[in-house]
């Protein structure tokens, strides 16, 4: 199952779909979804409207939270990466919206005062081009770095 939702990672969630694909019965598909969001080895991101009675009708996206646990499902390397431009892309918008929802400044602070001394920087990526410091010994760092 892990494997087909990280062909998936990206793309709408649409659970009978997934079931159909594993050929397991619907109620199966939602139990073990349950699970692998409690083990945080997935998430949905609700779709966003500005008319919230349509957000009721529309499907979530679902991302692995591990982009290199999904590349490794996948069987991507760094060469089919560079070649295969959809995987790239949906990797990079899984590993971007893991960012956003688990990596955010709140989760650096919680981390920094639990950390204590331990604690020596914060980074979070984002789609500027400078490295500033956010302060507090934070720093957003531009996406493209990651490839430099």
């Amino acid at each position: 199952m892990l494997s087909l939702l990280a062909s998936r990672s990206a793309g709408i969630f649409n659970l009978s779909d997934i079931s159909r694909g594993l050929g397991i019965p619907h109620t199966t598909t939602t139990r073990y979804m349950a699970l692998l969001e409690a083990l945080f080895l997935v998430f949905r991101i609700p779709p966003w409207f500005a008319n919230r009675w349509k957000r009721l009708v529309k499907s979530p996206k679902m991302h692995l939270c591990d982009t290199g646990l999904a590349a490794y499902l996948l069987g991507m390397s760094t060469q089919s990466l560079k070649t295969d431009r959809l995987a790239f892309g949906r990797l990079l918008e899984t590993f971007i919206a893991a960012e956003l929802k688990y990596g955010d400044f709140s989760g650096l602070v919680s981390l920094k005062e639990t950390a204590g001394s331990r604690f020596t920087a914060g980074y979070i990526v984002y789609t500027g081009e400078k490295r500033l410091p956010f302060g507090l010994d934070f720093w957003p760092v531009p996406v493209q770095e990651l490839w430099r």
